[in-house]
């Protein structure tokens, strides 16, 4: 089984708003999307019957969605394992000092721009999880 921090966000995104799922919910041909993405999109179709939005498959327009908790919790865990704005931000400041740059092991980077130094911090944390 893959590891979450292996899987491309891309996969855990709704495929309506292309945002990380807050409440995926399942469709009868087996995609999930976000409850409110999928809701308004079945509304504004008016339709007794609705197609899928990736695949095409016809559904009845009062079919059930139901939760997906495993998606949903997968996504949290992605979530829980990506640097946080603040995380960058304490890293970005602390790459004004050069002593940092040797003692985490990333002595190739001296000059690196702080961006550039938070990158390769994160993909390093990342890496070594």
């Amino acid at each position: 089984m893959a590891n979450v921090a292996s899987l491309p966000s891309k996969d855990l995104e709704c495929g309506i708003c292309f945002e990380l799922f807050r409440d995926p919910v399942l469709l009868p041909c087996g995609h999930s999307f976000d409850r409110k993405c999928i809701t308004d999109y079945i509304r504004i179709n008016r339709q007794p019957t609705v197609n899928c939005p990736k695949c095409r498959y016809l559904f009845d327009s009062h079919t059930i969605l139901i939760n997906n908790r495993s998606l949903l919790n997968i996504v949290r865990s992605f979530k829980s394992i990506q640097p946080t704005r603040a995380t960058v931000y304490e890293i970005y400041l602390l790459g004004t000092n050069t002593s940092m740059r040797y003692s985490d092991g990333l002595s190739g980077l001296f000059g690196a721009s702080r961006l550039e130094l938070a990158e390769a911090l994160i993909k390093n944390v990342l890496k070594n999880r």
